[in-house]
């Protein structure tokens, strides 16, 4: 099983704008993707440190990785890697463009 997980560093003006386009575009686009197992929108997160967990310090995430104060969280699962290359890469999807 290999599962992607996608941040979207939000601005913070555009997150309504953004969250309509999620739930009336992205999602229902994304769910008709070729190999897709499971498909799961989180919606916004709150991201206040840059990225939580604990780092080595050989390891550090830049601070600038994400400039906005909010991320959206989309996770996707496919049964192989070969269903992911085929979904995302080789039939690169034609998504309705963001806001």
């Amino acid at each position: 099983m290999i599962r992607s997980i996608v941040l979207h560093d939000l601005s913070a003006t555009r997150i309504a704008a953004i969250g309509r386009w999620f739930w009336r575009n992205h999602s229902p686009e994304t769910c008709q993707q070729k190999g897709l197992f499971r498909f799961l929108g989180i919606g916004t997160a709150a991201l206040n440190s840059g990225l939580d967990g604990t780092w080595p310090s050989r390891c550090m995430p830049p601070t600038e990785s994400f400039s906005a104060s909010r991320v959206g969280v989309i996770e996707r699962w496919f049964e192989n890697f070969d269903h992911r290359r085929n979904a995302v890469i080789d039939n690169l999807p034609t998504d309705t463009k963001s806001p």
